[in-house]
């Protein structure tokens, strides 16, 4: 790996770090250039804007999740069980989640902020959780949470079940809550609860 990667690499993990112990209006360039030990001017050539940096390290945790959902088996989608559906993919995201605190804190924060505008959202959209619903929704000619969507809407319910799966991921990762397959179908149950009506 040449040596312009690895200052790109480090840059986006300090970000990364920093945004999850501090928050992401606390990261600044030179709390960055700080970590990193370089120059701040060297994160701008790197990335043009704190905005650009911010944004590219939330896609970067976006892509990653990407691919883990991907690993969902496709035939999960035939079966007749719609909240059997729901838990298989709730849990690889929650699960996701569980194995990167850092990353998590740092989607969470982001995620809530101004930074998460529509150009992210559009450039993130087709790799969450919402793909695979909306793959059900293809074979079988109709919405999974149907009553839902029609209450709230579709961005809303999956707003929903970001930030609260963000929730107890951090709150797990914490050690607030314990992790087990007992506190997981809990909150499985918390949050789908009223959408699988």
């Amino acid at each position: 790996m040449r040596n312009r990667e690895i200052t790109r690499e480090k840059i986006i993990r300090a970000a990364i770090e920093i945004g999850a112990q501090e928050g992401i209006s606390a990261v600044t360039t030179r709390k960055i250039a700080k970590s990193c030990s370089i120059a701040e001017g060297t994160i701008f050539f790197h990335f043009g804007t704190i905005k650009d940096l911010l944004s590219n390290a939330f896609m970067i945790i976006d892509k990653a999740k990407a691919e883990a959902l991907s690993g969902i088996r496709r035939e999960l989608f035939d079966h007749p069980d719609e909240r059997m559906i729901a838990w298989e993919i709730w849990r690889t995201y929650l699960d996701f989640w569980l194995e990167r605190p850092l990353e998590t804190k740092y989607y969470a924060s982001f995620f809530r902020s101004a930074l998460y505008d529509y150009k992210v959202h559009t450039a993130t959209e087709e790799a969450g959780l919402g793909t695979y619903v909306k793959y059900r929704e293809l074979m079988e000619g109709r919405k999974m949470f149907d009553s839902a969507y029609q209450i709230i809407g579709y961005v809303n319910i999956w707003q929903h079940i970001i930030n609260a799966t963000l929730n107890f991921a951090n709150k797990i990762s914490d050690g607030e809550i314990r992790e087990s397959e007992e506190v997981k179908e809990f909150i499985f149950e918390l949050i789908f609860e009223r959408l699988m009506k």
